[in-house]
């Protein structure tokens, strides 16, 4: 089994009060865009958690290999 660690639910960022709350369009578009980001981040995150993913499969493939060949 590949490490917990990669195998941790990735976090989705809560949506900002501000956004959903937000009187004007300055405001509006200020939480809109911080949200965006964080969003941005988190799914950047898992994306990182599922290429190491598939490094640590290709490790483990290549030492069942190996053994199969010994």
């Amino acid at each position: 089994m590949p490490p917990e660690s990669l195998l941790a639910r990735c976090p989705t960022p809560p949506t900002p009060p501000e956004l959903m709350a937000a009187n004007d369009l300055r405001a509006y578009a200020l939480a809109a865009t911080r949200h965006m980001v964080s969003l941005n981040a988190a799914l950047d995150g898992c994306n990182a958690d599922k290429a190491a993913l598939r490094a640590w499969y290709a490790r483990m493939a290549a030492r069942m290999t190996e053994a199969a060949n010994d």
